[in-house]
């Protein structure tokens, strides 16, 4: 057996998944409940609302269009822990296996949503720079040297997490895919 059910009730076969799985209302419901940092967090702060932030600060000061498509990005940047979870990056790099699944599902997911099969270098740079803005909120310790963030990833100002309820993050999700929809 290689699929997951999911909250909306369908399959998404792991091996072989399909744009048709792909569900925005299973991604909003998971990436709600599922916690960064591995939970070691002062408090409980998603992965929905990480990508919510990061979909905000990656348009600022470029067109419309180009904005929006990037926010888009942005937003689902992390779609694929709905489906496979989130491991911390020292096991990620452990498990050769878990990182072609992740990319089969990626593409399943850049498939339904018209989006790029690589992220845009913008969108990476800003889940750099909101790692740079969030760890020092959100976790109890400062982050370690060895995490060798490039010299572009400065935090932003004025950028602060709210750590939302489960349900406040999915439903801001929801609302911030509609908006870019």
């Amino acid at each position: 057996m290689t699929w997951i059910h999911t909250h909306t009730g369908k399959s998404l076969d792991l091996l072989d998944p399909l744009p048709s799985q792909i569900c925005i209302e299973d991604i909003a419901h998971a990436l709600g409940r599922i916690c960064r940092y591995t939970g070691h967090s002062h408090h409980f702060y998603s992965v929905a609302e990480h990508s919510v932030l990061c979909s905000q600060v990656v348009s600022g000061g470029l067109t419309l269009g180009d904005g929006r498509q990037l926010s888009r990005q942005a937003l689902l940047h992390d779609a694929t822990e709905a489906y496979v979870n989130d491991l911390a990056a020292p096991l990620k790099r452990l498990l050769p296996g878990y990182k072609a699944i992740e990319a089969r599902v990626w593409e399943a997911i850049a498939w339904r949503f018209d989006l790029p099969l690589t992220l845009r270098d913008e969108v990476k740079l800003a889940d750099l720079r909101m790692l740079a803005t969030e760890a020092p909120q959100v976790l109890p310790w400062p982050p370690p040297r060895d995490w060798a963030l490039p010299i572009e990833a400065v935090p932003y100002d004025g950028v602060e997490v709210e750590y939302w309820s489960p349900d406040l993050a999915t439903s801001r999700f929801m609302r911030a895919y509609e908006a870019l929809s």
